[in-house]
């Protein structure tokens, strides 16, 4: 299977909250991320990104932004205004319906928020930025971007059946584009399986690994993907992933375990086979050196907590 299509599944994005905003004169709004991505598009006027750490960031007509992980950030216009919490002071606008016509300097966005599964939350902010900015000036890939944000903004706006699922798939397209942005242009971002994947050898040991998941691997059998010895590739993979081969393999393997574990439709043995091992016992022992558990308890502690959500009303 395609390593970013893995992810995804992985990932399970839920929980889209949509929203369209409008500023006028002076304003200064904050925002707060306990989890998952935040991300938006600047749909007229201009404004300054503030993360939390320091800096600013112009941001203007096309821009579409997105905020990996836990973090507070302002989006700013003018410089007279008090910093404000959004949730607290700003009027949503429906969506699908902005004022007929729009004062000088006004500013328009729409941006949203979605979560991921719980078992594996914490795959996404190792393998981007902070924040990742894809401008009109990046050609195809802001293209597909403002097209798919406008289909979210029609789609959450209509109550029509299928809504839940179309606005599933719309999000899941919104990861595959902000997660395909590395890869199709230079710059600066973490290790992991985005940076292996831009990089032509290192890509194609990782494209076969994910093919094959529960396949016989050896840092030999992964030079040897990528058509280098076993020296350069253990160098090369460790400055472009960040670890070393094995160790992305077993971790790569118990994120799939946690999945599986906490969907709960299959045995141990049937997930032991699934990513390469030999026995539920070996597979057990693998998954409790690496976190700190076993997988019985895993699974139990996870169909506890599912039950807890499903409870919430």
């Amino acid at each position: 299977m395609d390593p970013l299509t893995q992810l995804v599944e992985l990932l399970r994005p839920k929980a889209l909250a949509w929203k369209r905003m409008m500023g006028r004169g002076d304003w200064a709004w904050r925002f707060h991320s306990q989890s998952g991505v935040a991300f938006g598009l600047v749909v007229r006027g201009a404004c300054r990104l503030r993360p939390r750490d320091g800096g600013e960031r112009p941001l203007g007509v096309g821009d579409c932004l997105f905020i990996t992980g836990p973090s507070t950030w302002t989006l700013q216009n003018g410089d007279g205004a008090p910093v404000l919490d959004f949730d607290d002071v700003h009027p949503v606008l429906p969506s699908g319906t902005w004022p007929e016509t729009a004062d000088e300097g006004e500013v328009h966005i729409v941006g949203g928020h979605f979560d991921f599964d719980s078992a594996n939350e914490g795959l996404l902010p190792a393998l981007l930025p902070p924040i990742v900015v894809v401008q009109p000036g990046d050609g195809e890939e802001q293209r597909r971007l403002t097209d798919i944000f406008a289909m979210i903004d029609r789609e959450a706006s209509a109550d029509r059946p299928g809504r839940l699922s179309m606005l599933t798939r719309l999000m899941e397209m919104v990861l595959i584009e902000m997660l395909r942005t590395p890869l199709a242009r230079a710059g600066d971002w973490p290790g992991g399986m985005i940076a292996g994947l831009a990089d032509p050898k290192i890509g194609r040991a990782l494209r076969a690994f994910h093919a094959d998941v529960r396949g016989d691997w050896s840092v030999e059998a992964l030079a040897g993907a990528a058509g280098m010895s076993r020296s350069r590739f253990s160098r090369r993979f460790m400055e472009t992933v960040g670890e070393p081969p094995m160790s992305y393999v077993l971790h790569w393997r118990m994120a799939c375990a946690r999945d599986a574990l906490r969907a709960g439709l299959k045995s141990l043995d049937q997930i032991a086979e699934a990513i390469g091992y030999g026995s539920a016992s070996a597979f057990s022992t693998a998954f409790s050196r690496t976190m700190g558990q076993s997988p019985a308890r895993y699974g139990r502690e996870s169909a506890l907590i599912k039950q807890m959500g499903s409870s919430v009303v």
